[in-house]
């Protein structure tokens, strides 16, 4: 649904600014800082660098990411999932980008009128689709909200009764049924989605803003976790709790006093403290088991 309504909405774009050259020449003509590498500055190198790490490579440590991609049957679909995700992925991002580039030849006014960024794909939709195809073409961004915010409802859940209250029983020596537990979840799940309900009563003003800064502060906390307890040996408990731990203050830190290292996004220092400390806490902790190691790096015969 998401790919057939960004379909639909480059259609109608074009369509609605009189075509392609068109387009360009009013955006020549009213934006032309639009069609500079940099911007005429808006747009500096470091930008382009520290988005590249922020919604490009270190999004593989999302929880809502990991929860699916570790959920593969076997190997065969993991790589029917890497090519297809790939196409999906890519298709999406490229067609909704040059989509909303575009739309600046549809959209004449000033982008505090529309409401702010957050406004601009849904009054393109409003303003160049038929009012019979808007709400086929709303449901693409619905779709992609709904995903992520099922993904994000499922760890949180998740983390408060299998990793909190699940391990705080076993510590204990008891044992919780399997429906206990899916009750448990359920709960849990409810619960969570009550309090973002209400939350979303009164939204923000500018939620792109606390998304981004959602994603940094996960991807600080988990990247270094997720890559190297995957494939070094001497990862350990120690390093994964000083990364997570330290990461993550380093980087809500930079954010809030807004120090930046070179103009570049606070999570390059984020993802920097992070894999100090768990360097530091892998070379003074504790190793970790064979018996786990054997799971992860079984030896050759």
């Amino acid at each position: 649904m998401m790919m057939i309504g960004i379909v639909l909405l480059l259609y109608y774009v074009l369509q609605a600014g009189g075509g392609y050259m068109a387009i360009m020449d009013n955006i020549h003509t009213n934006h032309p800082e639009m069609l500079e590498p940099l911007s005429a500055g808006h747009m500096p190198v470091g930008l382009y660098l520290t988005q590249w790490i922020l919604v490009g490579i270190c999004t593989i440590a999302l929880p809502q990411s990991v929860v699916r991609g570790i959920s593969y049957k076997d190997t065969k679909s993991l790589h029917h999932a890497m090519l297809i995700g790939t196409i999906v992925v890519g298709f999406m991002n490229i067609g909704i980008n040059f989509t909303g580039i575009l739309a600046h030849g549809v959209l004449t006014d000033s982008l505090q009128s529309y409401g702010g960024v957050d406004y601009i794909i849904p009054k393109t939709i409003a303003t160049a689709m038929p009012a019979g195809l808007v709400g086929l073409a709303i449901i693409g961004p619905l779709a992609a909200s709904i995903s992520t915010i099922s993904g994000l409802l499922i760890v949180a859940s998740s983390a408060i009764i299998k990793d909190v209250y699940l391990h705080y029983k076993k510590k204990q020596g008891q044992v919780v049924s399997s429906q206990r537990l899916r009750y448990l979840s359920m709960l849990a799940t409810a619960v969570i989605g009550v309090i973002v309900f209400f939350i979303a009563l009164t939204p923000p003003s500018l939620i792109w803003i606390i998304n981004m800064f959602a994603f940094g502060g996960l991807e600080t906390a988990f990247f270094w976790t997720l890559l190297l307890g995957l494939f070094w040996r001497r990862a350990n408990r120690l390093g994964a709790l000083l990364s997570m731990g330290g990461g993550t203050i380093a980087y809500c830190l930079t954010q809030g006093m807004g120090f930046k290292v070179m103009g570049l996004h606070q999570i390059t220092i984020g993802i920097t403290v992070s894999l100090l400390f768990f360097l530091l806490g892998s070379y003074i902790g504790k190793p970790q088991d064979e018996s786990v190691l054997d799971v992860f790096f079984p030896k050759r015969k």
